[in-house]
């Protein structure tokens, strides 16, 4: 037994010391700011906030003055107009005093930079939540592979042995032939998990563009007792009003609620007459020559003037009716998505509650049978030692240990993951929190 543990224990240390030595191992904080630097889904998340943001500035500039100049010139060789030049340019200020749609559809474009500001927010952290699942089932394959190649390991001193007493006369070939199936088995499963890591390293490549191999190692005790106390310090209600309150998919659907309250707005108030004041000044200059061509005349002239405009829509052939609906059901489509967003949260809230503490006391229970698997071993080794126990019973004894050393790894690491769901959904944010 000890020399099982042992083994184990000097492969891990040498994953450990081969990733801190390389200059190119990583954490997990370090994997998230690669992940973010190199994934794809997350710099177009980037990128379509920023541009639906430029959206509410372009609504909001409807309000502030415009100014706008044109300079003409025209000459008229072969007229018969006596005119034959003209030339000038003028100036134009205009300034919106009233548009009622227009308040409206600004503050609609606020509601819609929010969206857009949630929705980029929650892309960023599936993808740290993605990242992270990936990093600890890596951990969970190397620890995997280290219980396998140490079970192989023992099976492989166990045939020599084996062989060593048939040759002697001492033991069967049926000794020899259980001690080398242990072995085959041991070596299936660690080819298996060697395969299972090679698949999770390439999806970790994909999420951050790093090598998987050259993850650091964590100290997961140190962790499971800080998530622990973290989980317990609220009940399932506690956790779902603060995943409500801070969940950047459900206050993008909050925001969006609004946004299509006030895109009903912005129909609404089509109906109000829009006030537009306009200032304008002109310069020209006129050149004219007589009928005989004998004489010309210049002229110069300005002009300015300031109007008052005020739009008022009188008949639109139904459209503002058409809008009006179109809107109306956008809205109810919107409050409908917002129930099902919240009913959706509540249950991943619930779920990743739940998981975390059933994987809490699957450890506890874990580490009991792993402690009894154990002792049974090591009892029976004891046995075989005064002819009690055959090597089938070792074989058998050692599996189970092994068996309980992969239940118990699996138990530790899927309590990660669930917490890190749990983080994930109650918007707290995976940055700070793991």
């Amino acid at each position: 037994m000890k020399s099982f543990e042992y083994k184990k224990f000097i492969y891990l240390y040498f994953l450990w010391f081969a990733s801190s030595s390389t200059a190119s191992a990583f954490n997990l904080q370090e994997a998230w700011v690669a992940a973010q630097q190199h994934s794809i889904d997350y710099q177009i998340a980037f990128h379509q906030k920023n541009s639906i943001q430029e959206q509410q500035q372009r609504a909001k500039s409807v309000f502030f003055p415009r100014v706008s100049g044109d300079i003409n010139y025209q000459y008229k060789p072969h007229s018969s107009s006596s005119v034959k030049q003209t030339q000038g340019w003028n100036i134009q200020l205009s300034q919106t005093l009233f548009n009622a749609s227009e308040m409206s559809r600004y503050s609609q474009s606020r509601y819609d930079s929010e969206v857009a500001e949630q929705i980029y927010h929650s892309v960023k952290e599936k993808l740290l939540y993605n990242v992270t699942e990936n990093y600890f089932k890596i951990l969970l394959s190397n620890e995997n592979i280290a219980t396998y190649k140490a079970e192989k390991m023992s099976y492989e001193q166990q045939v020599e042995q084996a062989k060593a007493l048939f040759n002697k006369g001492v033991a069967t070939a049926l000794d020899v032939h259980e001690a080398q199936a242990g072995y085959d088995n041991a070596l299936a499963q660690e080819t298996s998990a060697i395969l299972k890591k090679q698949i999770l390293e390439n999806q970790f490549n994909d999420y951050t563009g790093l090598d998987g191999k050259e993850i650091e190692m964590v100290n997961i005790s140190n962790l499971i007792e800080r998530y622990l106390l973290r989980i317990s310090q609220h009940s399932l209600e506690e956790w779902q009003k603060m995943a409500l309150e801070n969940n950047h998919e459900y206050k993008a659907q909050k925001y969006d609620v609004s946004s299509k309250e006030e895109a009903i707005k912005v129909v609404k108030n089509k109906r109000w007459p829009v006030l537009v004041a306009q200032v304008d000044y002109q310069n020209n200059y006129h050149r004219s020559v007589s009928q005989d061509g004998g004489h010309q005349n210049f002229r110069t002239g300005t002009d300015a003037s300031i109007q008052l405009r005020a739009k008022i829509p009188l008949l639109t052939g139904g459209e503002l009716s058409s809008e009006m609906r179109e809107s109306l059901n956008q809205y109810e489509a919107a409050k409908a998505r917002l129930v099902a967003s919240e009913r959706q949260i509540k249950l991943a809230i619930r779920q990743a509650y739940t998981e975390s503490n059933a994987a809490h006391y699957q450890i506890l229970a874990q580490e009991r049978a792993l402690v009894s698997s154990q002792l049974k071993l090591k009892s029976t080794e004891t046995g075989q030692k005064y002819g009690m126990r055959n090597r089938l019973e070792i074989i058998q004894a050692r599996q189970a240990v092994a068996q309980a050393e992969q239940k118990l790894a699996e138990a530790r690491y899927n309590f990660l993951i669930a917490y890190a769901a749990l983080i994930r959904e109650s918007g707290l944010g995976l940055e700070g929190n793991l």
